[in-house]
């Protein structure tokens, strides 16, 4: 047997017992043809048309660096020979396996800079397989550091961040609660707490709750 089901943007044919993600205060999956009239149905809408805005771009390496990233440099660095500070650079270093999130990081850097970095193996003192984007150059270390501290936060950009945020420490995970309930949770591991508060402020914009979780492992 099969049953419709819509909504004021869709409908589908769906079998009576095909589940959906539905709730007001409590999501949970539900039969088809459990759904009534005024059920909320959750659903994520497909984007044929995103776009890759300049805001969205900062944000995301703004993101991805805060995850991932070290950046070794300040301002007032831009006019000092290399020999008067040690260490100036910026550089995201992830497994081998994330190659995709660096060169989306590899892409946006040249959209905005015009800089064309390579990815590179990166040494990290075990037998880890690990790569990364970096650059020591004083201009392009400038650029970079403008696009972290002084991008304007609108919408475009929190949604860059959360995007890039997420690709560098997010996960997604089932586990079961103290009480046998099956949970789906998203999730950003950091150590630096008020990132992870920024992220939950930046998620409330764009709809989303996110919470601080209080256990060994420190993230949302």
């Amino acid at each position: 047997d099969e049953k419709s089901v819509s909504n004021r943007i869709s409908k589908i044919i769906a079998s009576i017992n095909h589940k959906f993600l539905s709730g007001k205060s409590r999501n949970a999956w539900t039969r088809a043809d459990q759904l009534k009239m005024d059920s909320a149905l959750r659903f994520v809408p497909l984007l044929d048309n995103f776009k890759e805005s300049v805001s969205y771009q900062k944000g995301y390496i703004c993101g991805s660096t805060l995850g991932d990233g070290t950046m070794r440099f300040e301002k007032e660095w831009q006019k000092l020979a290399h020999r008067a500070v040690k260490q100036r650079y910026w550089r995201i270093a992830v497994h081998s396996s994330q190659n995709e999130f660096l060169e989306r990081v590899k892409r946006y850097i040249h959209n905005l800079t015009g800089y064309n970095l390579s990815i590179m193996a990166f040494d990290c003192g075990t037998d880890s397989d690990m790569i990364q984007i970096a650059t020591r150059k004083t201009e392009l270390l400038f650029k970079i550091y403008e696009i972290i501290n002084e991008s304007k936060e609108d919408i475009e950009f929190k949604r860059g961040w959360l995007s890039g945020m997420f690709d560098a420490e997010g996960n997604y995970s089932k586990y079961k609660t103290k009480n046998s309930m099956k949970v789906n949770a998203l999730r950003i591991a950091q150590v630096n707490v008020s990132v992870l508060k920024k992220g939950i402020i930046y998620a409330k914009d764009l709809g989303f709750k996110f919470v601080l979780e209080n256990t060994r492992h420190v993230g949302t």
